[in-house]
């Protein structure tokens, strides 16, 4: 699965400057995948050591670290490791699995990164990459990549249909319409893609059977595998609340304002005992915050993938549709607005912004606020065929945008500063 990250791991390797680079993402994204093929890809090979799974090579290193004081010791060690002379070392890429994990090699690596560039510091002979699925805190001026799930256009490589990427992108550039068949043909394989999620082993699934028999394993199997995580890396009663918050999103994102309840996950529930909860769940990345403008203690919760929140509504239809009111149905239009809502959300932050929402006394509300060039956008949402946009409006009385987006399954089209973007283009943003 070409993956678009692929293109800033080679700018990494040819800026010559041999800084370590740090590629993060939620849990099963494929971080591990995507690093093991650009060394196949871009070396003769990778040192590969896992400190999640304490893999053989990972244990004689960590024994090893309370020794080093540079770059050269780690790789000294790594050579002696692997067996591999040192002359020979600038060949492979090493790779660090889950390094966070350990608490005195990440010190370790972010000491020796923080001198890099400093006069007389040596440089790493060898590149090394660090993965990681959790968020840590990484100065600015680190090297750092944030993985997501496939995005649609990585969906359609995927399924080899990389050429109707480009036609997408070429129209978004335009605004043409796409033509009609084509458009038809973009929003089936979009219902497809939103059907599967992005996580790699749900969209093998899909491109082996070419058909979502067996998705809803697929996706129950990666839930239990984020709760397993969960509990391996935090202390139960931390683990219980994380799981609590997980399972009422359904709940809260199917109420009308969609805004975080406490009181939905359980009677008593505040704030102040779910904080630190839903603080880790970010720093996870399996959940994304969508505050509020002007309110930072006003934010919607939203899942770091269709697939996951799919397993989530499957595992407790009963309580989500007494709680939302929903019924959980593929044609129910409320249905649909709750993912695709999930959809753009997680498509614009892969794009790199950090959307908010707007709402207005008079309960105006919109879907999205974006950062487009140092003017907010508000982005609107929608599922029915009724393209009117009140709420931008009333955004517009009292804010000066530029224009609005409005996505939607129809196709290009840009009128009274509104611009039509259909729902499969918003990875173009």
């Amino acid at each position: 699965m070409k993956r678009n990250a692929i293109e800033k791991l080679i700018d990494w390797k040819q800026g010559g400057h041999h800084n370590p680079l740090f590629l993060s993402g939620v849990l099963g994204c494929g971080k591990t995948y995507l690093a093991m093929e650009f060394a196949k890809s871009f070396y003769e090979g990778a040192l590969y050591l896992n400190f999640d799974l304490k893999n053989r090579q990972a244990a004689a290193l960590l024994d090893e670290v309370w020794r080093m004081n540079s770059f050269d010791d780690l790789s000294a060690c790594i050579c002696h490791i692997f067996d591999v002379p040192m002359e020979f070392l600038d060949r492979f890429l090493i790779v660090l699995d889950e390094a966070y994990e350990e608490r005195e090699l990440w010190e370790l690596l972010l000491s020796l990164c923080m001198q890099c560039g400093k006069p007389d510091f040596c440089l790493p002979v060898s590149d090394i990459l660090i993965i990681s699925s959790r968020m840590p805190d990484i100065p600015e001026s680190f090297f750092h990549i944030n993985l997501y799930p496939l995005q649609f256009d990585e969906f359609l490589s995927a399924t080899g249909q990389e050429w109707y990427g480009e036609v997408i992108r070429g129209h978004f550039k335009t605004n043409h319409r796409v033509p009609g068949i084509v458009h038809e043909e973009l929003n089936d394989r979009f219902e497809d893609y939103l059907s599967t999620g992005g996580m790699p082993a749900a969209v093998n699934e899909y491109l082996c059977f070419e058909r979502g028999d067996n998705l809803p394993e697929i996706h129950r199997a990666y839930l239990g595998h984020i709760f397993y995580d969960i509990y391996q890396h935090h202390r139960e009663g931390e683990a219980l609340k994380m799981l609590q918050v997980l399972r009422v999103l359904p709940a809260q994102l199917g109420k009308g304002n969609q805004k975080f309840q406490y009181r939905l996950i359980r009677k008593g529930a505040t704030r102040t005992l779910f904080e630190n909860a839903i603080k880790k769940l970010c720093q996870e990345q399996l959940i994304c915050l969508c505050v509020r403008e002007g309110r930072e203690d006003s934010f919607k919760v939203f899942p770091s993938d269709l697939g996951f929140f799919y397993a989530l509504i499957q595992g407790e239809p009963d309580r989500v549709e007494k709680m939302a009111s929903l019924k959980f149905k593929q044609k129910d239009m409320l249905y649909k607005r709750l993912f695709l809502e999930c959809y753009v959300m997680e498509a614009l932050c892969a794009c790199g912004y950090r959307p908010m929402f707007w709402e207005s006394a008079s309960q105006a509300r919109l879907d999205f606020l974006i950062d487009i060039e140092g003017e907010k956008i508000p982005v609107e949402v929608k599922t029915a065929d009724n393209m009117r946009s009140k709420s931008v409006n009333v955004y517009r009385a009292s804010h000066k945008i530029p224009y609005s987006l409005k996505i939607s399954k129809h196709n290009f089209d840009m009128v009274n500063n509104v611009r039509t973007i259909p729902y499969y283009a918003v990875f173009c943003l």
